[in-house]
């Protein structure tokens, strides 16, 4: 498994990793099951770039979006309460997005007791993964979950990730 933390912050998120694993184990493992399909499927890191936020930093993250009409006020956040993770796009094509949006619908939506409710649903018709993008921010997946560990039957996955690996020719690079 490779989770990787975004260099530019990586000493806070290690930190917030470390108080994720007391407060949000279903999340943690959510993580950790992506981080082995995408290693599997694509030879990918999942790379964490958010995990806990206060109300301020929300405020300064959307003030972009709310002056310029985008947004009409600042979303409430997940990450205030240990909920929500946001993982880099850049690195992955629109392929195995789309992938790894599905895995985790696959696995986990029908567990996730802390919804999303906003979003582009470009990717994926899900309550737990969206992919979307904040003036100023970037692409990127957000997570929201609250629910139990999962276990994952990874001899049934890997012929998936097989399946999907094998077909990822037909990919359009980002």
């Amino acid at each position: 498994m490779v989770l990787k933390f975004d260099e530019k912050y990586k000493e806070t998120l290690i930190n917030e990793w470390e108080t994720l694993r007391k407060y949000n184990k279903g999340m943690v493992h959510l993580l950790r099951d992506l981080s082995l399909f995408a290693q599997k499927t694509f030879s990918k890191d999942v790379i964490i770039t958010s995990i806990f936020r206060t109300e301020e930093r929300q405020s300064q993250i959307y003030e972009s979006a709310l002056r310029s009409g985008s947004i009409k006020k600042v979303p409430k956040s997940a990450h205030s309460v240990w909920a929500a993770v946001d993982l880099r796009t850049q690195h992955l094509n629109d392929y195995e997005i789309k992938q790894m949006c599905n895995f985790i619908k696959r696995h986990y939506d029908k567990t996730n007791d802390y919804k999303i409710k906003m979003g582009d649903r470009k990717y994926q018709n899900s309550n737990t993964v969206i992919v979307h993008e904040i003036d100023g921010y970037g692409r990127h997946f957000h997570i929201n979950y609250t629910g139990p560990t999962i276990l994952i039957n990874w001899s049934r996955e890997t012929e998936t990730a097989m399946r999907c690996h094998d077909y990822s020719g037909e990919v359009t690079k980002v």
